[in-house]
């Protein structure tokens, strides 16, 4: 019996990353994936029940990532205005350092039946309702916020050359506040 690597889980991950930014979530496969480890298919499904087990673990990785640069850098004793200007910064920081991650979670939080939630959704949910609440934010649905402030910041993070951050952050701001 074959036994899971998870020096060969963390490849297969990266490997359909990479195809996801090359051709988009919807065009993977697992013979793509296989072939690009240097792995036979039948080895995918050691590790993953099937195509969209290994995306959603993809995304899942992806979104562990994003927990992680933020982890030790975010403030939640600040005050809760200091705390959503800070949620954008970092997010925006984060789009720079890991070159594609929003794409991918993008990628495939477009395919049917991915679950609803953005990544940082995790903790950014609960901060946005309390922005909406407070009467920070505008009084729309906190996904909405979420959505604006993610696609700006993965859009922005893209181009090249970049525009002066500041600018991005008071245009995001902008949007979603009251």
């Amino acid at each position: 019996m074959k036994t899971k690597d998870d020096d060969k889980y963390a490849r297969i991950i990266d490997a359909t990353t990479a195809l996801i930014l090359a051709q988009g979530a919807a065009a993977v496969s697992t013979t793509q994936v296989a072939k690009k480890v240097g792995i036979a298919q039948s080895n995918i499904y050691l590790y993953f029940e099937n195509k969209d087990d290994l995306l959603l673990q993809t995304l899942t990785t992806q979104q562990a990532r994003v927990q992680a640069y933020f982890d030790g850098r975010f403030d939640s004793l600040a005050p809760l205005v200091a705390q959503l200007h800070q949620y954008i910064d970092l997010l925006a920081g984060f789009a720079v350092a890991e070159p594609g991650a929003l794409t991918v979670i993008d990628q495939i939080k477009q395919l049917p039946g991915t679950p609803a939630e953005h990544p940082e959704a995790l903790f950014a949910a609960p901060l946005v309702t309390a922005g909406i609440k407070a009467g920070l934010l505008r009084d729309l649905p906190p996904e909405l916020h979420l959505t604006v402030i993610f696609n700006v910041i993965r859009h922005w993070a893209q181009l090249k050359p970049r525009p002066e951050f500041a600018q991005v952050h008071a245009m995001i701001w902008a949007a979603v506040a009251k």
